[in-house]
């Protein structure tokens, strides 16, 4: 068995039922795996816990690098930035949030993961000035932090936070982005956006 497979799927685990409710047993079970076997991959939960949050970040940096070359503009960029982070981290239970920060080293992991999410993002955003889609002088910081607060939190069902987003980026954007977001709109309704970007 993989550990990056080992690592999703916990994560994936933690996020859903918390991470106390997941046992080192219960996994190695689920992996049909010795738990002796287990303990060589990871020393301790611990370590678990933060190598399954520092993968997902990985798979963000990957994501990351996909988006930016498969986009043909920023706000398309941003809008796929934002979407592939949320489905990438979400669902999180409220029991995995309260227990998260009792693991500082997952939490370092999911604070540089938040760094990276928002760099990106604000990249699309001053992209999206430049080009002329999007207005100067805007806090986009303040979206960006307002956009990983509704990843991070799991507040909002997906379909939520894309509508959301949608309006977010619409506010912010140019006579030339409103055409773009209408493009873009389009593609969603007819399902186009998600068969290709996620």
């Amino acid at each position: 068995m993989e550990k990056a497979h080992i690592l999703e799927s916990t994560y994936r685990l933690f996020t859903r039922y918390g991470i106390k409710r997941v046992s080192m047993d219960s996994l190695a079970g689920k992996f049909r795996i010795s738990k002796r076997t287990l303990y060589e991959f990871f020393d301790d939960k611990k370590s678990l816990v933060t190598q399954s949050v520092g993968h997902m970040r990985r798979r963000l940096h990957t994501n990351l690098k996909q988006i930016e070359d498969g986009c043909q503009t920023p706000l398309e960029a941003a809008l796929i930035t934002a979407i592939k982070t949320y489905n990438l981290l979400n669902p999180q239970c409220e029991a995995f949030r309260d227990e998260l920060p009792c693991y500082m080293d997952a939490v370092g992991e999911l604070e540089r993961l938040r760094t990276d999410f928002q760099m990106a993002f604000l990249q699309r955003f001053r992209e999206g000035v430049a080009q002329g889609s999007l207005l100067p002088n805007q806090n986009y910081e303040l979206l960006a932090s307002v956009c990983w607060e509704h990843i991070s939190g799991g507040n909002l069902i997906s379909g939520d936070f894309n509508n959301v987003l949608y309006t977010l980026l619409r506010g912010c954007a140019t006579p030339v982005g409103l055409i773009e977001m209408e493009r873009l709109n389009a593609q969603w309704q007819e399902r186009q956006f998600y068969s290709k970007h996620l």
